[in-house]
């Protein structure tokens, strides 16, 4: 017999058909709302600019939705588990702590961008190709998978992280405490920065112009401080918040 405390696939693959059967309503809503802004939004763009259309605006501005959207829909991932009534019942599910958090964590990430990204084409492919067969405009067709869109969608999972972490550990309005607390780490973070260079070129290069001080700090301020950053981003984030969170489920079970 199958036990508990070990990871089962089939298990995982059930508690994430079980999130998408209680969500699929607030799901389809979200992506309707979207559709339907995109398509308004194109048909203004045709009538106030004479007769053209152009993607890139609604490619960004459906990106921005995706990040906002995707954004909101996870921080209420867990207020199952903040639901007096309902939050016994999650907990005592018949599945390991892993399994339960990064069921929630793949369909609230990658699921959510694969879901997103496909609407996004297919919703801009209809819009286009209404305009071609309205005004023989050339159908233009926005593809998910340049090097902009796969860096943002990256970023987004990346961030997501924190927002998933903030599901968990907010009892309510787990949104707007989450940006709260999003806006007081990067205060503390600039405060750390300005004293490490402060510390680095001392108080007479605060005194000196721009390119002096760039001189100072040198390949530090363009090469490592940078790379530095983009490692601890994309490397450290994302797992440091799952861990957090990971305890936090398990500080919940017992």
């Amino acid at each position: 017999m199958e036990k508990i405390n070990q990871f089962s696939l089939q298990r995982f693959a059930l508690l994430i058909k079980r999130y998408a059967m209680f969500n699929i309503k607030s799901w389809l809503i979200g992506f309707g709302a979207l559709a339907g802004v995109l398509i308004v939004i194109s048909a203004l763009q045709i009538i106030f600019s004479g007769g053209t259309y152009n993607i890139s605006p609604l490619v960004n501005l459906g990106q921005v939705i995706i990040f906002t959207g995707g954004f909101l829909i996870t921080s209420m991932s867990y207020n199952e588990i903040h639901t007096p009534a309902r939050s016994q019942f999650y907990l005592t599910l018949p599945a390991t702590a892993g399994e339960k958090l990064f069921s929630h964590w793949i369909i609230t990430s990658v699921g959510f961008v694969l879901v997103a990204n496909v609407l996004l084409s297919a919703v801009l492919f209809l819009t286009s190709s209404i305009s071609y067969m309205s005004l023989s405009i050339p159908v233009e067709v926005f593809n998910p998978f340049t090097q902009q869109n796969l860096t943002l969608m990256s970023i987004y999972v990346v961030v997501h992280s924190i927002f998933f972490l903030g599901a968990l550990y907010f009892r309510k309005n787990n949104f707007l405490k989450t940006i709260l607390s999003l806006f007081v780490i990067q205060l503390v973070f600039n405060i750390f920065i300005f004293l490490m260079i402060y510390l680095v070129i001392g108080k007479e290069g605060f005194q000196q112009d721009l390119s002096m001080m760039e001189l100072n700090l040198g390949k530090f301020a363009t090469e490592t401080f940078p790379m530095l950053m983009k490692i601890l981003f994309y490397g450290v984030l994302a797992p440091f918040c799952l861990l957090v969170s990971y305890f936090r489920l398990k500080e919940r079970e017992v």
